[in-house]
């Protein structure tokens, strides 16, 4: 449940609409840091946690891949951070530095939506700190994130409930709403880009 001071600080991030990030980090940092937690944007200097932080997600949902290196992710994440396209990363880190999870978020469009929207493309937060709000704390930079951009919805895909139900209980718990499958066609850079009809 949230306090007095919390709601009223969270109400006047949502009023502070701006296109600069130094409004998010000053609505993010105070309530953050409240429970001991820094989020903050990410930047190129932030390219290794953030690798290291993808490994570790990627051998725990067991994804395959011939890339399943830490140098790998971290040389993705420096592409991503130094992108031109509008995609956001935040970090959770406790007092030490020591890094706790990561959300990464993306623009997108759509005429059902609206207009632009956000996508969560990756949350991660290590095992053994789950439970302690951090999830939470990264999510809520994203919501404060749409608000400041305007876009008109956040959007997220999660594993089915039978796969992973702490998963979708959790996005349920932040007022995310199931609104069906996501299906993907993976494109390898090998394959031709003439599409087979």
């Amino acid at each position: 449940m949230q306090n007095a001071a919390s709601f009223l600080f969270e109400m006047r991030c949502r009023w502070a609409r701006t296109e600069t990030m130094v409004q998010i980090a000053h609505c993010t940092s105070r309530i953050d840091r409240i429970m001991g937690f820094v989020i903050h944007e990410a930047t190129k200097n932030d390219a290794s946690t953030i690798g290291k932080l993808v490994y570790s997600l990627m051998v725990e949902v067991k994804h395959e891949s011939p890339n399943m290196n830490e140098a790998f992710y971290t040389s993705k994440g420096e592409e991503l951070l130094e992108s031109s396209l509008p995609n956001h990363v935040f970090i959770a880190k406790d007092a030490a530095g020591n890094a706790a999870g990561f959300i990464t978020i993306g623009m997108s469009s759509a005429i059902y939506a609206e207009g632009t929207f956000g996508v969560i493309n990756e949350l991660y937060v290590l095992p053994q700190l789950r439970s302690a709000g951090i999830g939470k704390l990264l999510v809520d930079a994203a919501k404060r994130l749409a608000v400041v951009k305007g876009w008109t919805r956040l959007e997220v895909t999660a594993a089915h409930e039978q796969i992973n139900p702490k998963a979708i209980r959790f996005y349920q718990r932040e007022n995310f709403v199931e609104t069906g499958p996501r299906l993907k066609f993976e494109l390898r850079k090998s394959e031709s880009s003439e599409p087979a009809y």
